[in-house]
C-alpha cells in the first residue's frame, strides 16, 4: 500500500492511497519487521519532517513527489532517502491497521462523485440512470406539449440520454442486460440471437402526430474489452426516424451474417410505416447490406406505410427467417390482405412474381 500526504500549514493531509499486492519491501528495517502480509507506509513531504500518527515515527526527506493520475502510480522526480521505520508494539500496530482500513474505505471512488464513466458501473445501475434520464425527458415533454415547455430543456434532455447511452454502450456486458425498469418506462431495447448487436431506441418528444425517435447501436468488436457505439439517429431535415423492436440473423452461404432489423415508424395520426433493414456487423463494423433483390435491383432495406390506421403493418418473417411477406398496400395506402413474397437464395431474398 501507498499513502501520499501533503504537509501543510504544519500537518499532515492524507491525499491518496494506493493499493499493492503485499510483499517484503527492500527498506523495511530487518532488526523489527511488520507483520507477515503488512505493507508498509510511505509518507512523502517537501523537506524533512518527523510523523508520530498512528504511533508510527517515521523520518523521511525527498524533494518533489509527483502524482500521475493517467498511470495510477507515483513518479518521483528526484531521489527519496527513506529512514528507519519502526513499530512500538503489537496494540499499536492493530490501532494502525484499524485507522488505515478506515481511511481506505472514506477514500475509495465513488461513481457519482469522482466522475466515473457508464462503463464502470454495473448494468443494473446504468438501468436506473437511464429510466431517470428517460423520464426526465418525457417531463419535458409533457411540458412542452402543453405550451408550458422550454425547447431548449428538450434539447439538453435528450443530449443527456444520447450521451449517457453513447458512454455506457462501450461496455459489453450491457449487451445480455435486460435493463427492465428503463424498457418498461417506452425505451425500445432491441438485441440479436447471438449478442452481438443491440439497437436502443426512444421517441425524442420534439413531434406532434409525427414521432421523431433516435437510435444508438452497440456492436461487440470481437475480443476487444468495449464495444462499438454508433448514432443511428436521422440527420436530414424532415426525418422523423425510426424504433427497433426485434433483430433476426440470416447467414449467407459465403460465410456472412446478416442481421435483419424490424423499424417501425409513426408518420402521422394514422400513418405507420415498418421497414426490414439489412446490415452486415463484421468486427466492429456496421454496414447496409443490399440483400433485397426484385426484377431490377438490389435493396438494404424493404418496407411498407399504411395511412388507415394506428396498427403497424407487419411484415412476416418465416421458414427459419429464410422468407419474407411483405403486405401488399394500394394506391390510397389501405391493406390488400396480399403479401409480395421475398425467398432466401442463400445469398439474397428474391422476389417471387406470385402473390399470396
Amino acid at each position: 500500500m501507498k499513502t501520499i500526504f501533503n504537509f501543510i500549514n504544519g500537518r499532515f493531509t492524507l491525499q491518496a492511497i494506493y493499493i499493492l499486492g503485499a510483499r517484503h519491501h527492500h527498506h523495511r528495517h530487518k532488526a523489527n519487521p511488520l507483520p507477515r502480509g503488512t505493507e508498509w507506509l510511505r509518507v512523502c513531504h517537501t523537506g524533512k519532517q518527523e510523523m508520530r500518527d498512528f504511533g508510527i515515527r517515521w523520518v523521511c526527506s525527498c524533494r518533489s513527489v509527483t502524482l500521475a493520475p493517467s498511470a495510477m502510480g507515483l513518479q518521483e522526480s528526484r531521489g527519496l532517502e527513506s529512514s528507519k521505520l519502526s513499530n512500538e508494539g503489537t496494540g499499536v500496530q492493530k490501532n494502525f491497521v484499524r485507522t488505515l482500513l478506515l481511511g481506505i474505505i472514506l477514500l475509495l471512488p465513488s461513481p457519482a462523485l469522482h466522475g466515473a464513466t457508464p462503463s464502470d458501473i454495473s448494468p443494473e445501475k446504468v438501468d436506473v440512470e437511464m429510466c431517470h434520464l428517460l423520464d426526465h425527458l418525457h417531463d419535458v415533454g409533457s411540458k412542452l406539449s402543453d405550451e408550458d415547455g422550454d425547447d431548449e430543456a428538450l434539447g439538453k434532455a435528450n443530449n443527456s440520454l444520447r450521451s449517457y447511452i453513447m458512454q455506457a454502450a462501450r461496455d459489453p456486458k450491457l449487451l445480455s442486460a435486460p435493463l427492465q425498469r428503463v424498457t418498461d418506462l417506452g425505451m425500445h431495447v432491441a438485441t440479436s440471437p447471438d449478442k452481438m448487436l443491440r439497437i436502443y431506441s426512444w421517441d425524442r418528444q420534439t413531434g406532434g402526430s409525427m414521432h421523431f425517435f433516435a437510435s444508438i447501436a452497440q456492436l461487440h468488436r470481437g475480443n476487444e474489452l468495449q464495444c462499438r457505439v454508433i448514432d443511428l439517429s436521422p440527420n436530414k431535415e424532415g426525418d422523423c426516424g425510426e424504433f427497433c423492436k426485434e433483430i433476426k440473423v440470416v447467414h449467407t452461404l459465403d460465410g456472412k451474417t446478416v442481421y435483419l432489423i424490424q423499424a417501425y415508424s409513426i408518420l402521422s395520426t394514422m400513418s405507420r410505416a415498418t421497414a426490414i433493414e439489412a446490415y452486415l456487423v463484421n468486427n466492429g463494423t456496421f454496414t447496409k447490406a443490399p440483400i433485397f433483390q426484385n426484377r431490377k435491383k438490389c435493396f438494404s432495406e424493404i418496407g411498407c406505410d399504411t395511412s388507415d390506421t394506428v396498427e403497424f403493418p407487419v411484415i412476416k418473417i418465416q421458414d427459419r427467417n429464410k422468407m419474407l411477406l411483405v403486405p401488399l398496400i394500394d394506391k390510397n395506402g389501405h391493406q390488400t390482405g396480399k403479401y409480395l413474397v421475398y425467398k432466401f437464395n442463400g445469398y439474397k431474398f428474391v422476389f417471387q412474381p406470385h402473390r399470396t
